[in-house]
């Protein structure tokens, strides 16, 4: 399953444009495909940003984020018990 940060960039980019959305949270393009791809995470920066842009509850992003390249198990579970299910899809269903 597609982790719940490459969906919101997805859906962001989708509304965006890869350019724009790069430039609005300060970032590079290969960097928004990069986590698309869930090969990296956003700058802590970045995500914050990307939250405000969406208009998207911020710990949910940002935790979101931080899930995609955890290794340690016990953080991930508790970063990914703060990415709500329902948040995520009403992220992308108003994108």
């Amino acid at each position: 399953m597609e982790k719940a940060i490459c969906q919101i960039v997805r859906a962001a980019k989708d509304m965006f444009g890869s350019a724009e959305l790069a430039k609005k949270i300060g970032v590079n393009q290969k960097q928004i495909y990069a986590v698309m791809a869930g090969t990296a995470a956003l700058p802590f920066p970045a995500a914050m940003q990307l939250a405000e842009l969406i208009k998207a509850d911020p710990i949910t992003v940002t935790c979101a984020n931080a899930a995609l390249m955890e290794k340690n198990q016990d953080r991930l579970e508790y970063l990914e018990s703060k990415v709500l299910p329902l948040e995520i899809n009403r992220i992308i269903c108003i994108m």
